[in-house]
């Protein structure tokens, strides 16, 4: 990192000319990495300090404020005290603020960064102006009435057509030439003139045909059964627009698909209870399954009445001379919805079935509705907890479920410690994992009791080790650090008053017996705890040690206590100055992602427990939790949006395939700004994370507003 010498040096030299301007820093979390800096700004006007998270508290001098609140003080510029490698990312969720109120945005380094214009996204089309009310209004003008069964009245999962082919490549236990032999002689059959409702006599002609066992003939025509029968999925919205058609006594019609027998449309229609009261087209009077050609048969059939086609723009067939001759209202499908929102730029084309599905699932929740775009600015909507936590969570826990499979299985580990709270999520999918899968030895995995503040007292020995841990940020005052982060009651704390001590650390240091008294007997009651559980390298046994965004604070307390070497499992590993926690064993599934590292306080959402924090361990080695800080709404929230998760993961296990985690695919927490989603959850609003190690309050609501 360039020294701080020249960073301040470059500093004044950059904004000497806003001396007499109003300013405002904003800061990616408090990072004391960057005080000194802002030690040597006293001869600027700044105003306060805005974090992506904290409401409140100061850094150095200046309050930390809210974005809104720094708009409202009309400031010249806004810098970004940051890294080089955060700023881009910041950059993109400021500018359009700067923009709207012709504030200049710097980076710390003097760029000046409201000439960099954001991202450019189509936020008019005229598709944004339909909603339901002027479709049930065309429906109303109309004699007859007619509905693309697919893509209008279903979504298709398989977003980008990867197909039936595609699983079978990468899922099945045949040998390669024989899955190539498969694909071509399914593939030859349908589009050739051989027409087989009964899919099973379909499969005993491919199974003389190729030589296949009974058990590879079962094998494939249940994963093509199971495929056609998942890939399709309900737009209520679109349903409830063909009930009204009926209840206004309309002559319905429902069109089909020419790749589809109408077998298979039936049985799909009567599963979903559609079918009464509409008629049923997906052949012409000459036996065609065009769609072109059913296309002009219902308008024979509408001759000298008024109609109206409700179509998608997927159906690309049909013909200009039929305008004119029926009324056409498009509904865009989840794809074109997709691809007119904001998200069009993020998404990557993958082939792979797991990406076309794991996009195909993200589509279908946020644009069920064909009305998702209706006055939203290209910006999809997310509505509940549980939405929250299957679209935009679902596909990143699972692909990390696989990776952490996959490490323990290759590493040999014995035993898998899952700290409290992060870990609550991960022992109920560890346990819905194991059952789906074929390993016939896993590791014996445990919910494991700690937390910093736990780490922290019984990593105390000596002074020395209370003043590193009292140099860390806390927002309060000496008295509440004692308290929270050391454990004494208030009876114990002593007043302070700079008069009766020459500096704070003669008033540590008039506590530290107590402190350190207390910290030999928490490391007696945690052993008792420990001991449950028979923890120990001795007899060889590699232990694991799961964390969700962490440093290793935890982890190396235990280590020091149990005297053992642990390997440690993180969804994302945070650098640290302390060369102890460096040298630690630490794999992490995002080794280094700054996007990530901003978002991980809005996760801290996802990873919890309805437990609050353990604070300490009795004589008996049974833990003693915090005060509860979270009402039952917003713990509620938490449990909701992991419901949210667990649920995407069983329907993903339900396809017995496994992510190539190599490959780019669609991330959609990328996309949980207020550029690319409205997240119109009430408990969201004021929804708080407490750190009570650092006793801050950061309102999540504040990283979606910025």
């Amino acid at each position: 990192m360039i020294e701080m010498d020249e960073i301040i040096e470059n500093f004044h030299r950059c904004f000497d000319k806003y001396k007499d301007k109003n300013i405002i820093l904003y800061m990616n979390g408090i990072d004391a990495e960057f005080f000194p800096i802002i030690e040597q700004l006293g001869n600027y006007k700044i105003l306060g300090v805005v974090t992506n998270y904290y409401l409140e508290g100061t850094i150095v001098k200046y309050p930390i404020i809210s974005l809104e609140a720094a708009v409202k003080l009309c400031p010249s510029a806004i810098i970004i005290i940051a890294p080089l490698d955060n700023i881009t990312l910041i950059h993109e969720r400021l500018i359009g603020t700067c923009l709207e109120y012709k504030i200049e945005l710097y980076s710390l380094f003097g760029e000046r960064l409201s000439l960099i214009e954001k991202k450019k996204c189509v936020n008019q089309h005229p598709y944004f102006n339909l909603n339901e009310i002027l479709v049930k209004q065309e429906i109303d003008r109309h004699q007859y009435i007619a509905f693309d069964i697919f893509h209008v009245l279903f979504y298709d999962l398989d977003f980008n057509n990867a197909g039936f082919y595609d699983l079978i490549r990468e899922s099945s236990d045949l040998s390669v030439d024989l899955k190539q032999s498969f694909i071509e002689l399914r593939s030859k059959i349908i589009t050739s003139d051989y027409v087989e409702e009964d899919i099973e006599k379909l499969y005993d002609y491919i199974q003389i045909k190729l030589g296949l066992t009974n058990e590879q003939k079962r094998n494939l025509l249940l994963t093509e059964m199971y495929y056609e029968e998942n890939r399709w999925g309900v737009r209520d919205d679109c349903v409830n627009l063909l009930k009204y058609a009926i209840e206004k006594r309309k002559k319905v019609y429902l069109l089909g698909e020419p790749s589809l027998t109408k077998t298979y449309v039936v049985k799909l229609l009567k599963q979903n209870g559609i079918g009464a009261d509409v008629e049923l087209i997906c052949k012409d009077k000459r036996g065609s399954s065009s769609k072109l050609d059913i296309c002009k048969f219902y308008a024979e059939i509408c001759k000298g009445f008024s109609s109206l086609y409700l179509l998608s723009s997927k159906n690309n067939e049909f013909s200009s001379e039929l305008y004119g001759v029926i009324d056409v209202c498009k509904l865009y499908s989840i794809n074109e919805l997709f691809e007119l929102s904001r998200y069009a730029n993020c998404s990557y084309k993958s082939k792979s079935f797991y990406g076309s599905f794991t996009l195909g699932r993200f589509a279908s929740k946020i644009f069920n509705s064909p009305f998702s775009l209706y006055k939203a600015s290209g910006k999809g909507t997310i509505s509940s907890a549980y939405e929250l936590g299957y679209t935009m969570c679902g596909d990143l826990v699972y692909r990390f479920m696989v990776w952490f499979i996959k490490e323990l299985s290759t590493d040999n580990i014995d035993y898998v410690l899952l700290s409290s709270r992060d870990g609550y999520l991960i022992k109920q999918l560890y346990d819905i994992f194991m059952t789906k899968s074929n390993i016939e030895q896993s590791p014996k995995v445990v919910y494991f009791y700690t937390s910093r503040i736990i780490a922290t007292m019984i990593d105390l020995y000596s002074f020395s080790d209370i003043q590193s841990k009292a140099c860390l940020y806390y927002g309060g005052d000496s008295c509440e650090l004692l308290k929270n982060r050391f454990l004494l009651s208030d009876e114990e704390i002593l007043p302070y008053a700079e008069k009766d001590y020459e500096n704070i650390w003669h008033y540590f240091y008039a506590h530290s017996s107590l402190i350190l008294e207390k910290a030999e007997r928490l490391r007696e009651n945690y052993l008792r705890y420990v001991k449950k559980f028979k923890i120990s390298n001795r007899l060889g046994d590699k232990i694991a040690f799961f964390d969700f965004a962490a440093s290793g604070t935890c982890q190396l307390a235990l280590e020091k206590l149990l005297a053992c070497r642990f390997k440690g499992y993180y969804f994302y590993r945070f650098l640290s100055m302390d060369s102890e926690r460096r040298s630690l064993d630490i794999k992490a599934f995002y080794p280094k992602d700054i996007e990530f590292e901003m978002t991980s306080l809005f996760m801290e959402c996802l990873f919890t427990s309805p437990e609050s924090a353990v604070r300490e361990f009795d004589r008996e080695g049974t833990p003693i939790f915090n005060q509860e800080s979270r009402s039952k709404k917003e713990i509620e929230f938490s449990i909701e949006m992991q419901r949210g998760v667990i649920d995407y993961c069983k329907d993903t296990l339900k396809w017995g395939y496994t992510p190539n985690l190599d490959e780019t695919n669609f991330e959609a927490w990328r996309m949980l700004g207020a550029w690319y989603t409205n997240l119109k959850i009430d408990v969201f609003e004021n929804l708080v994370v407490k750190d009570e190690f650092l006793n801050t309050e950061s309102k999540l609501s504040n990283y979606y507003q910025i």
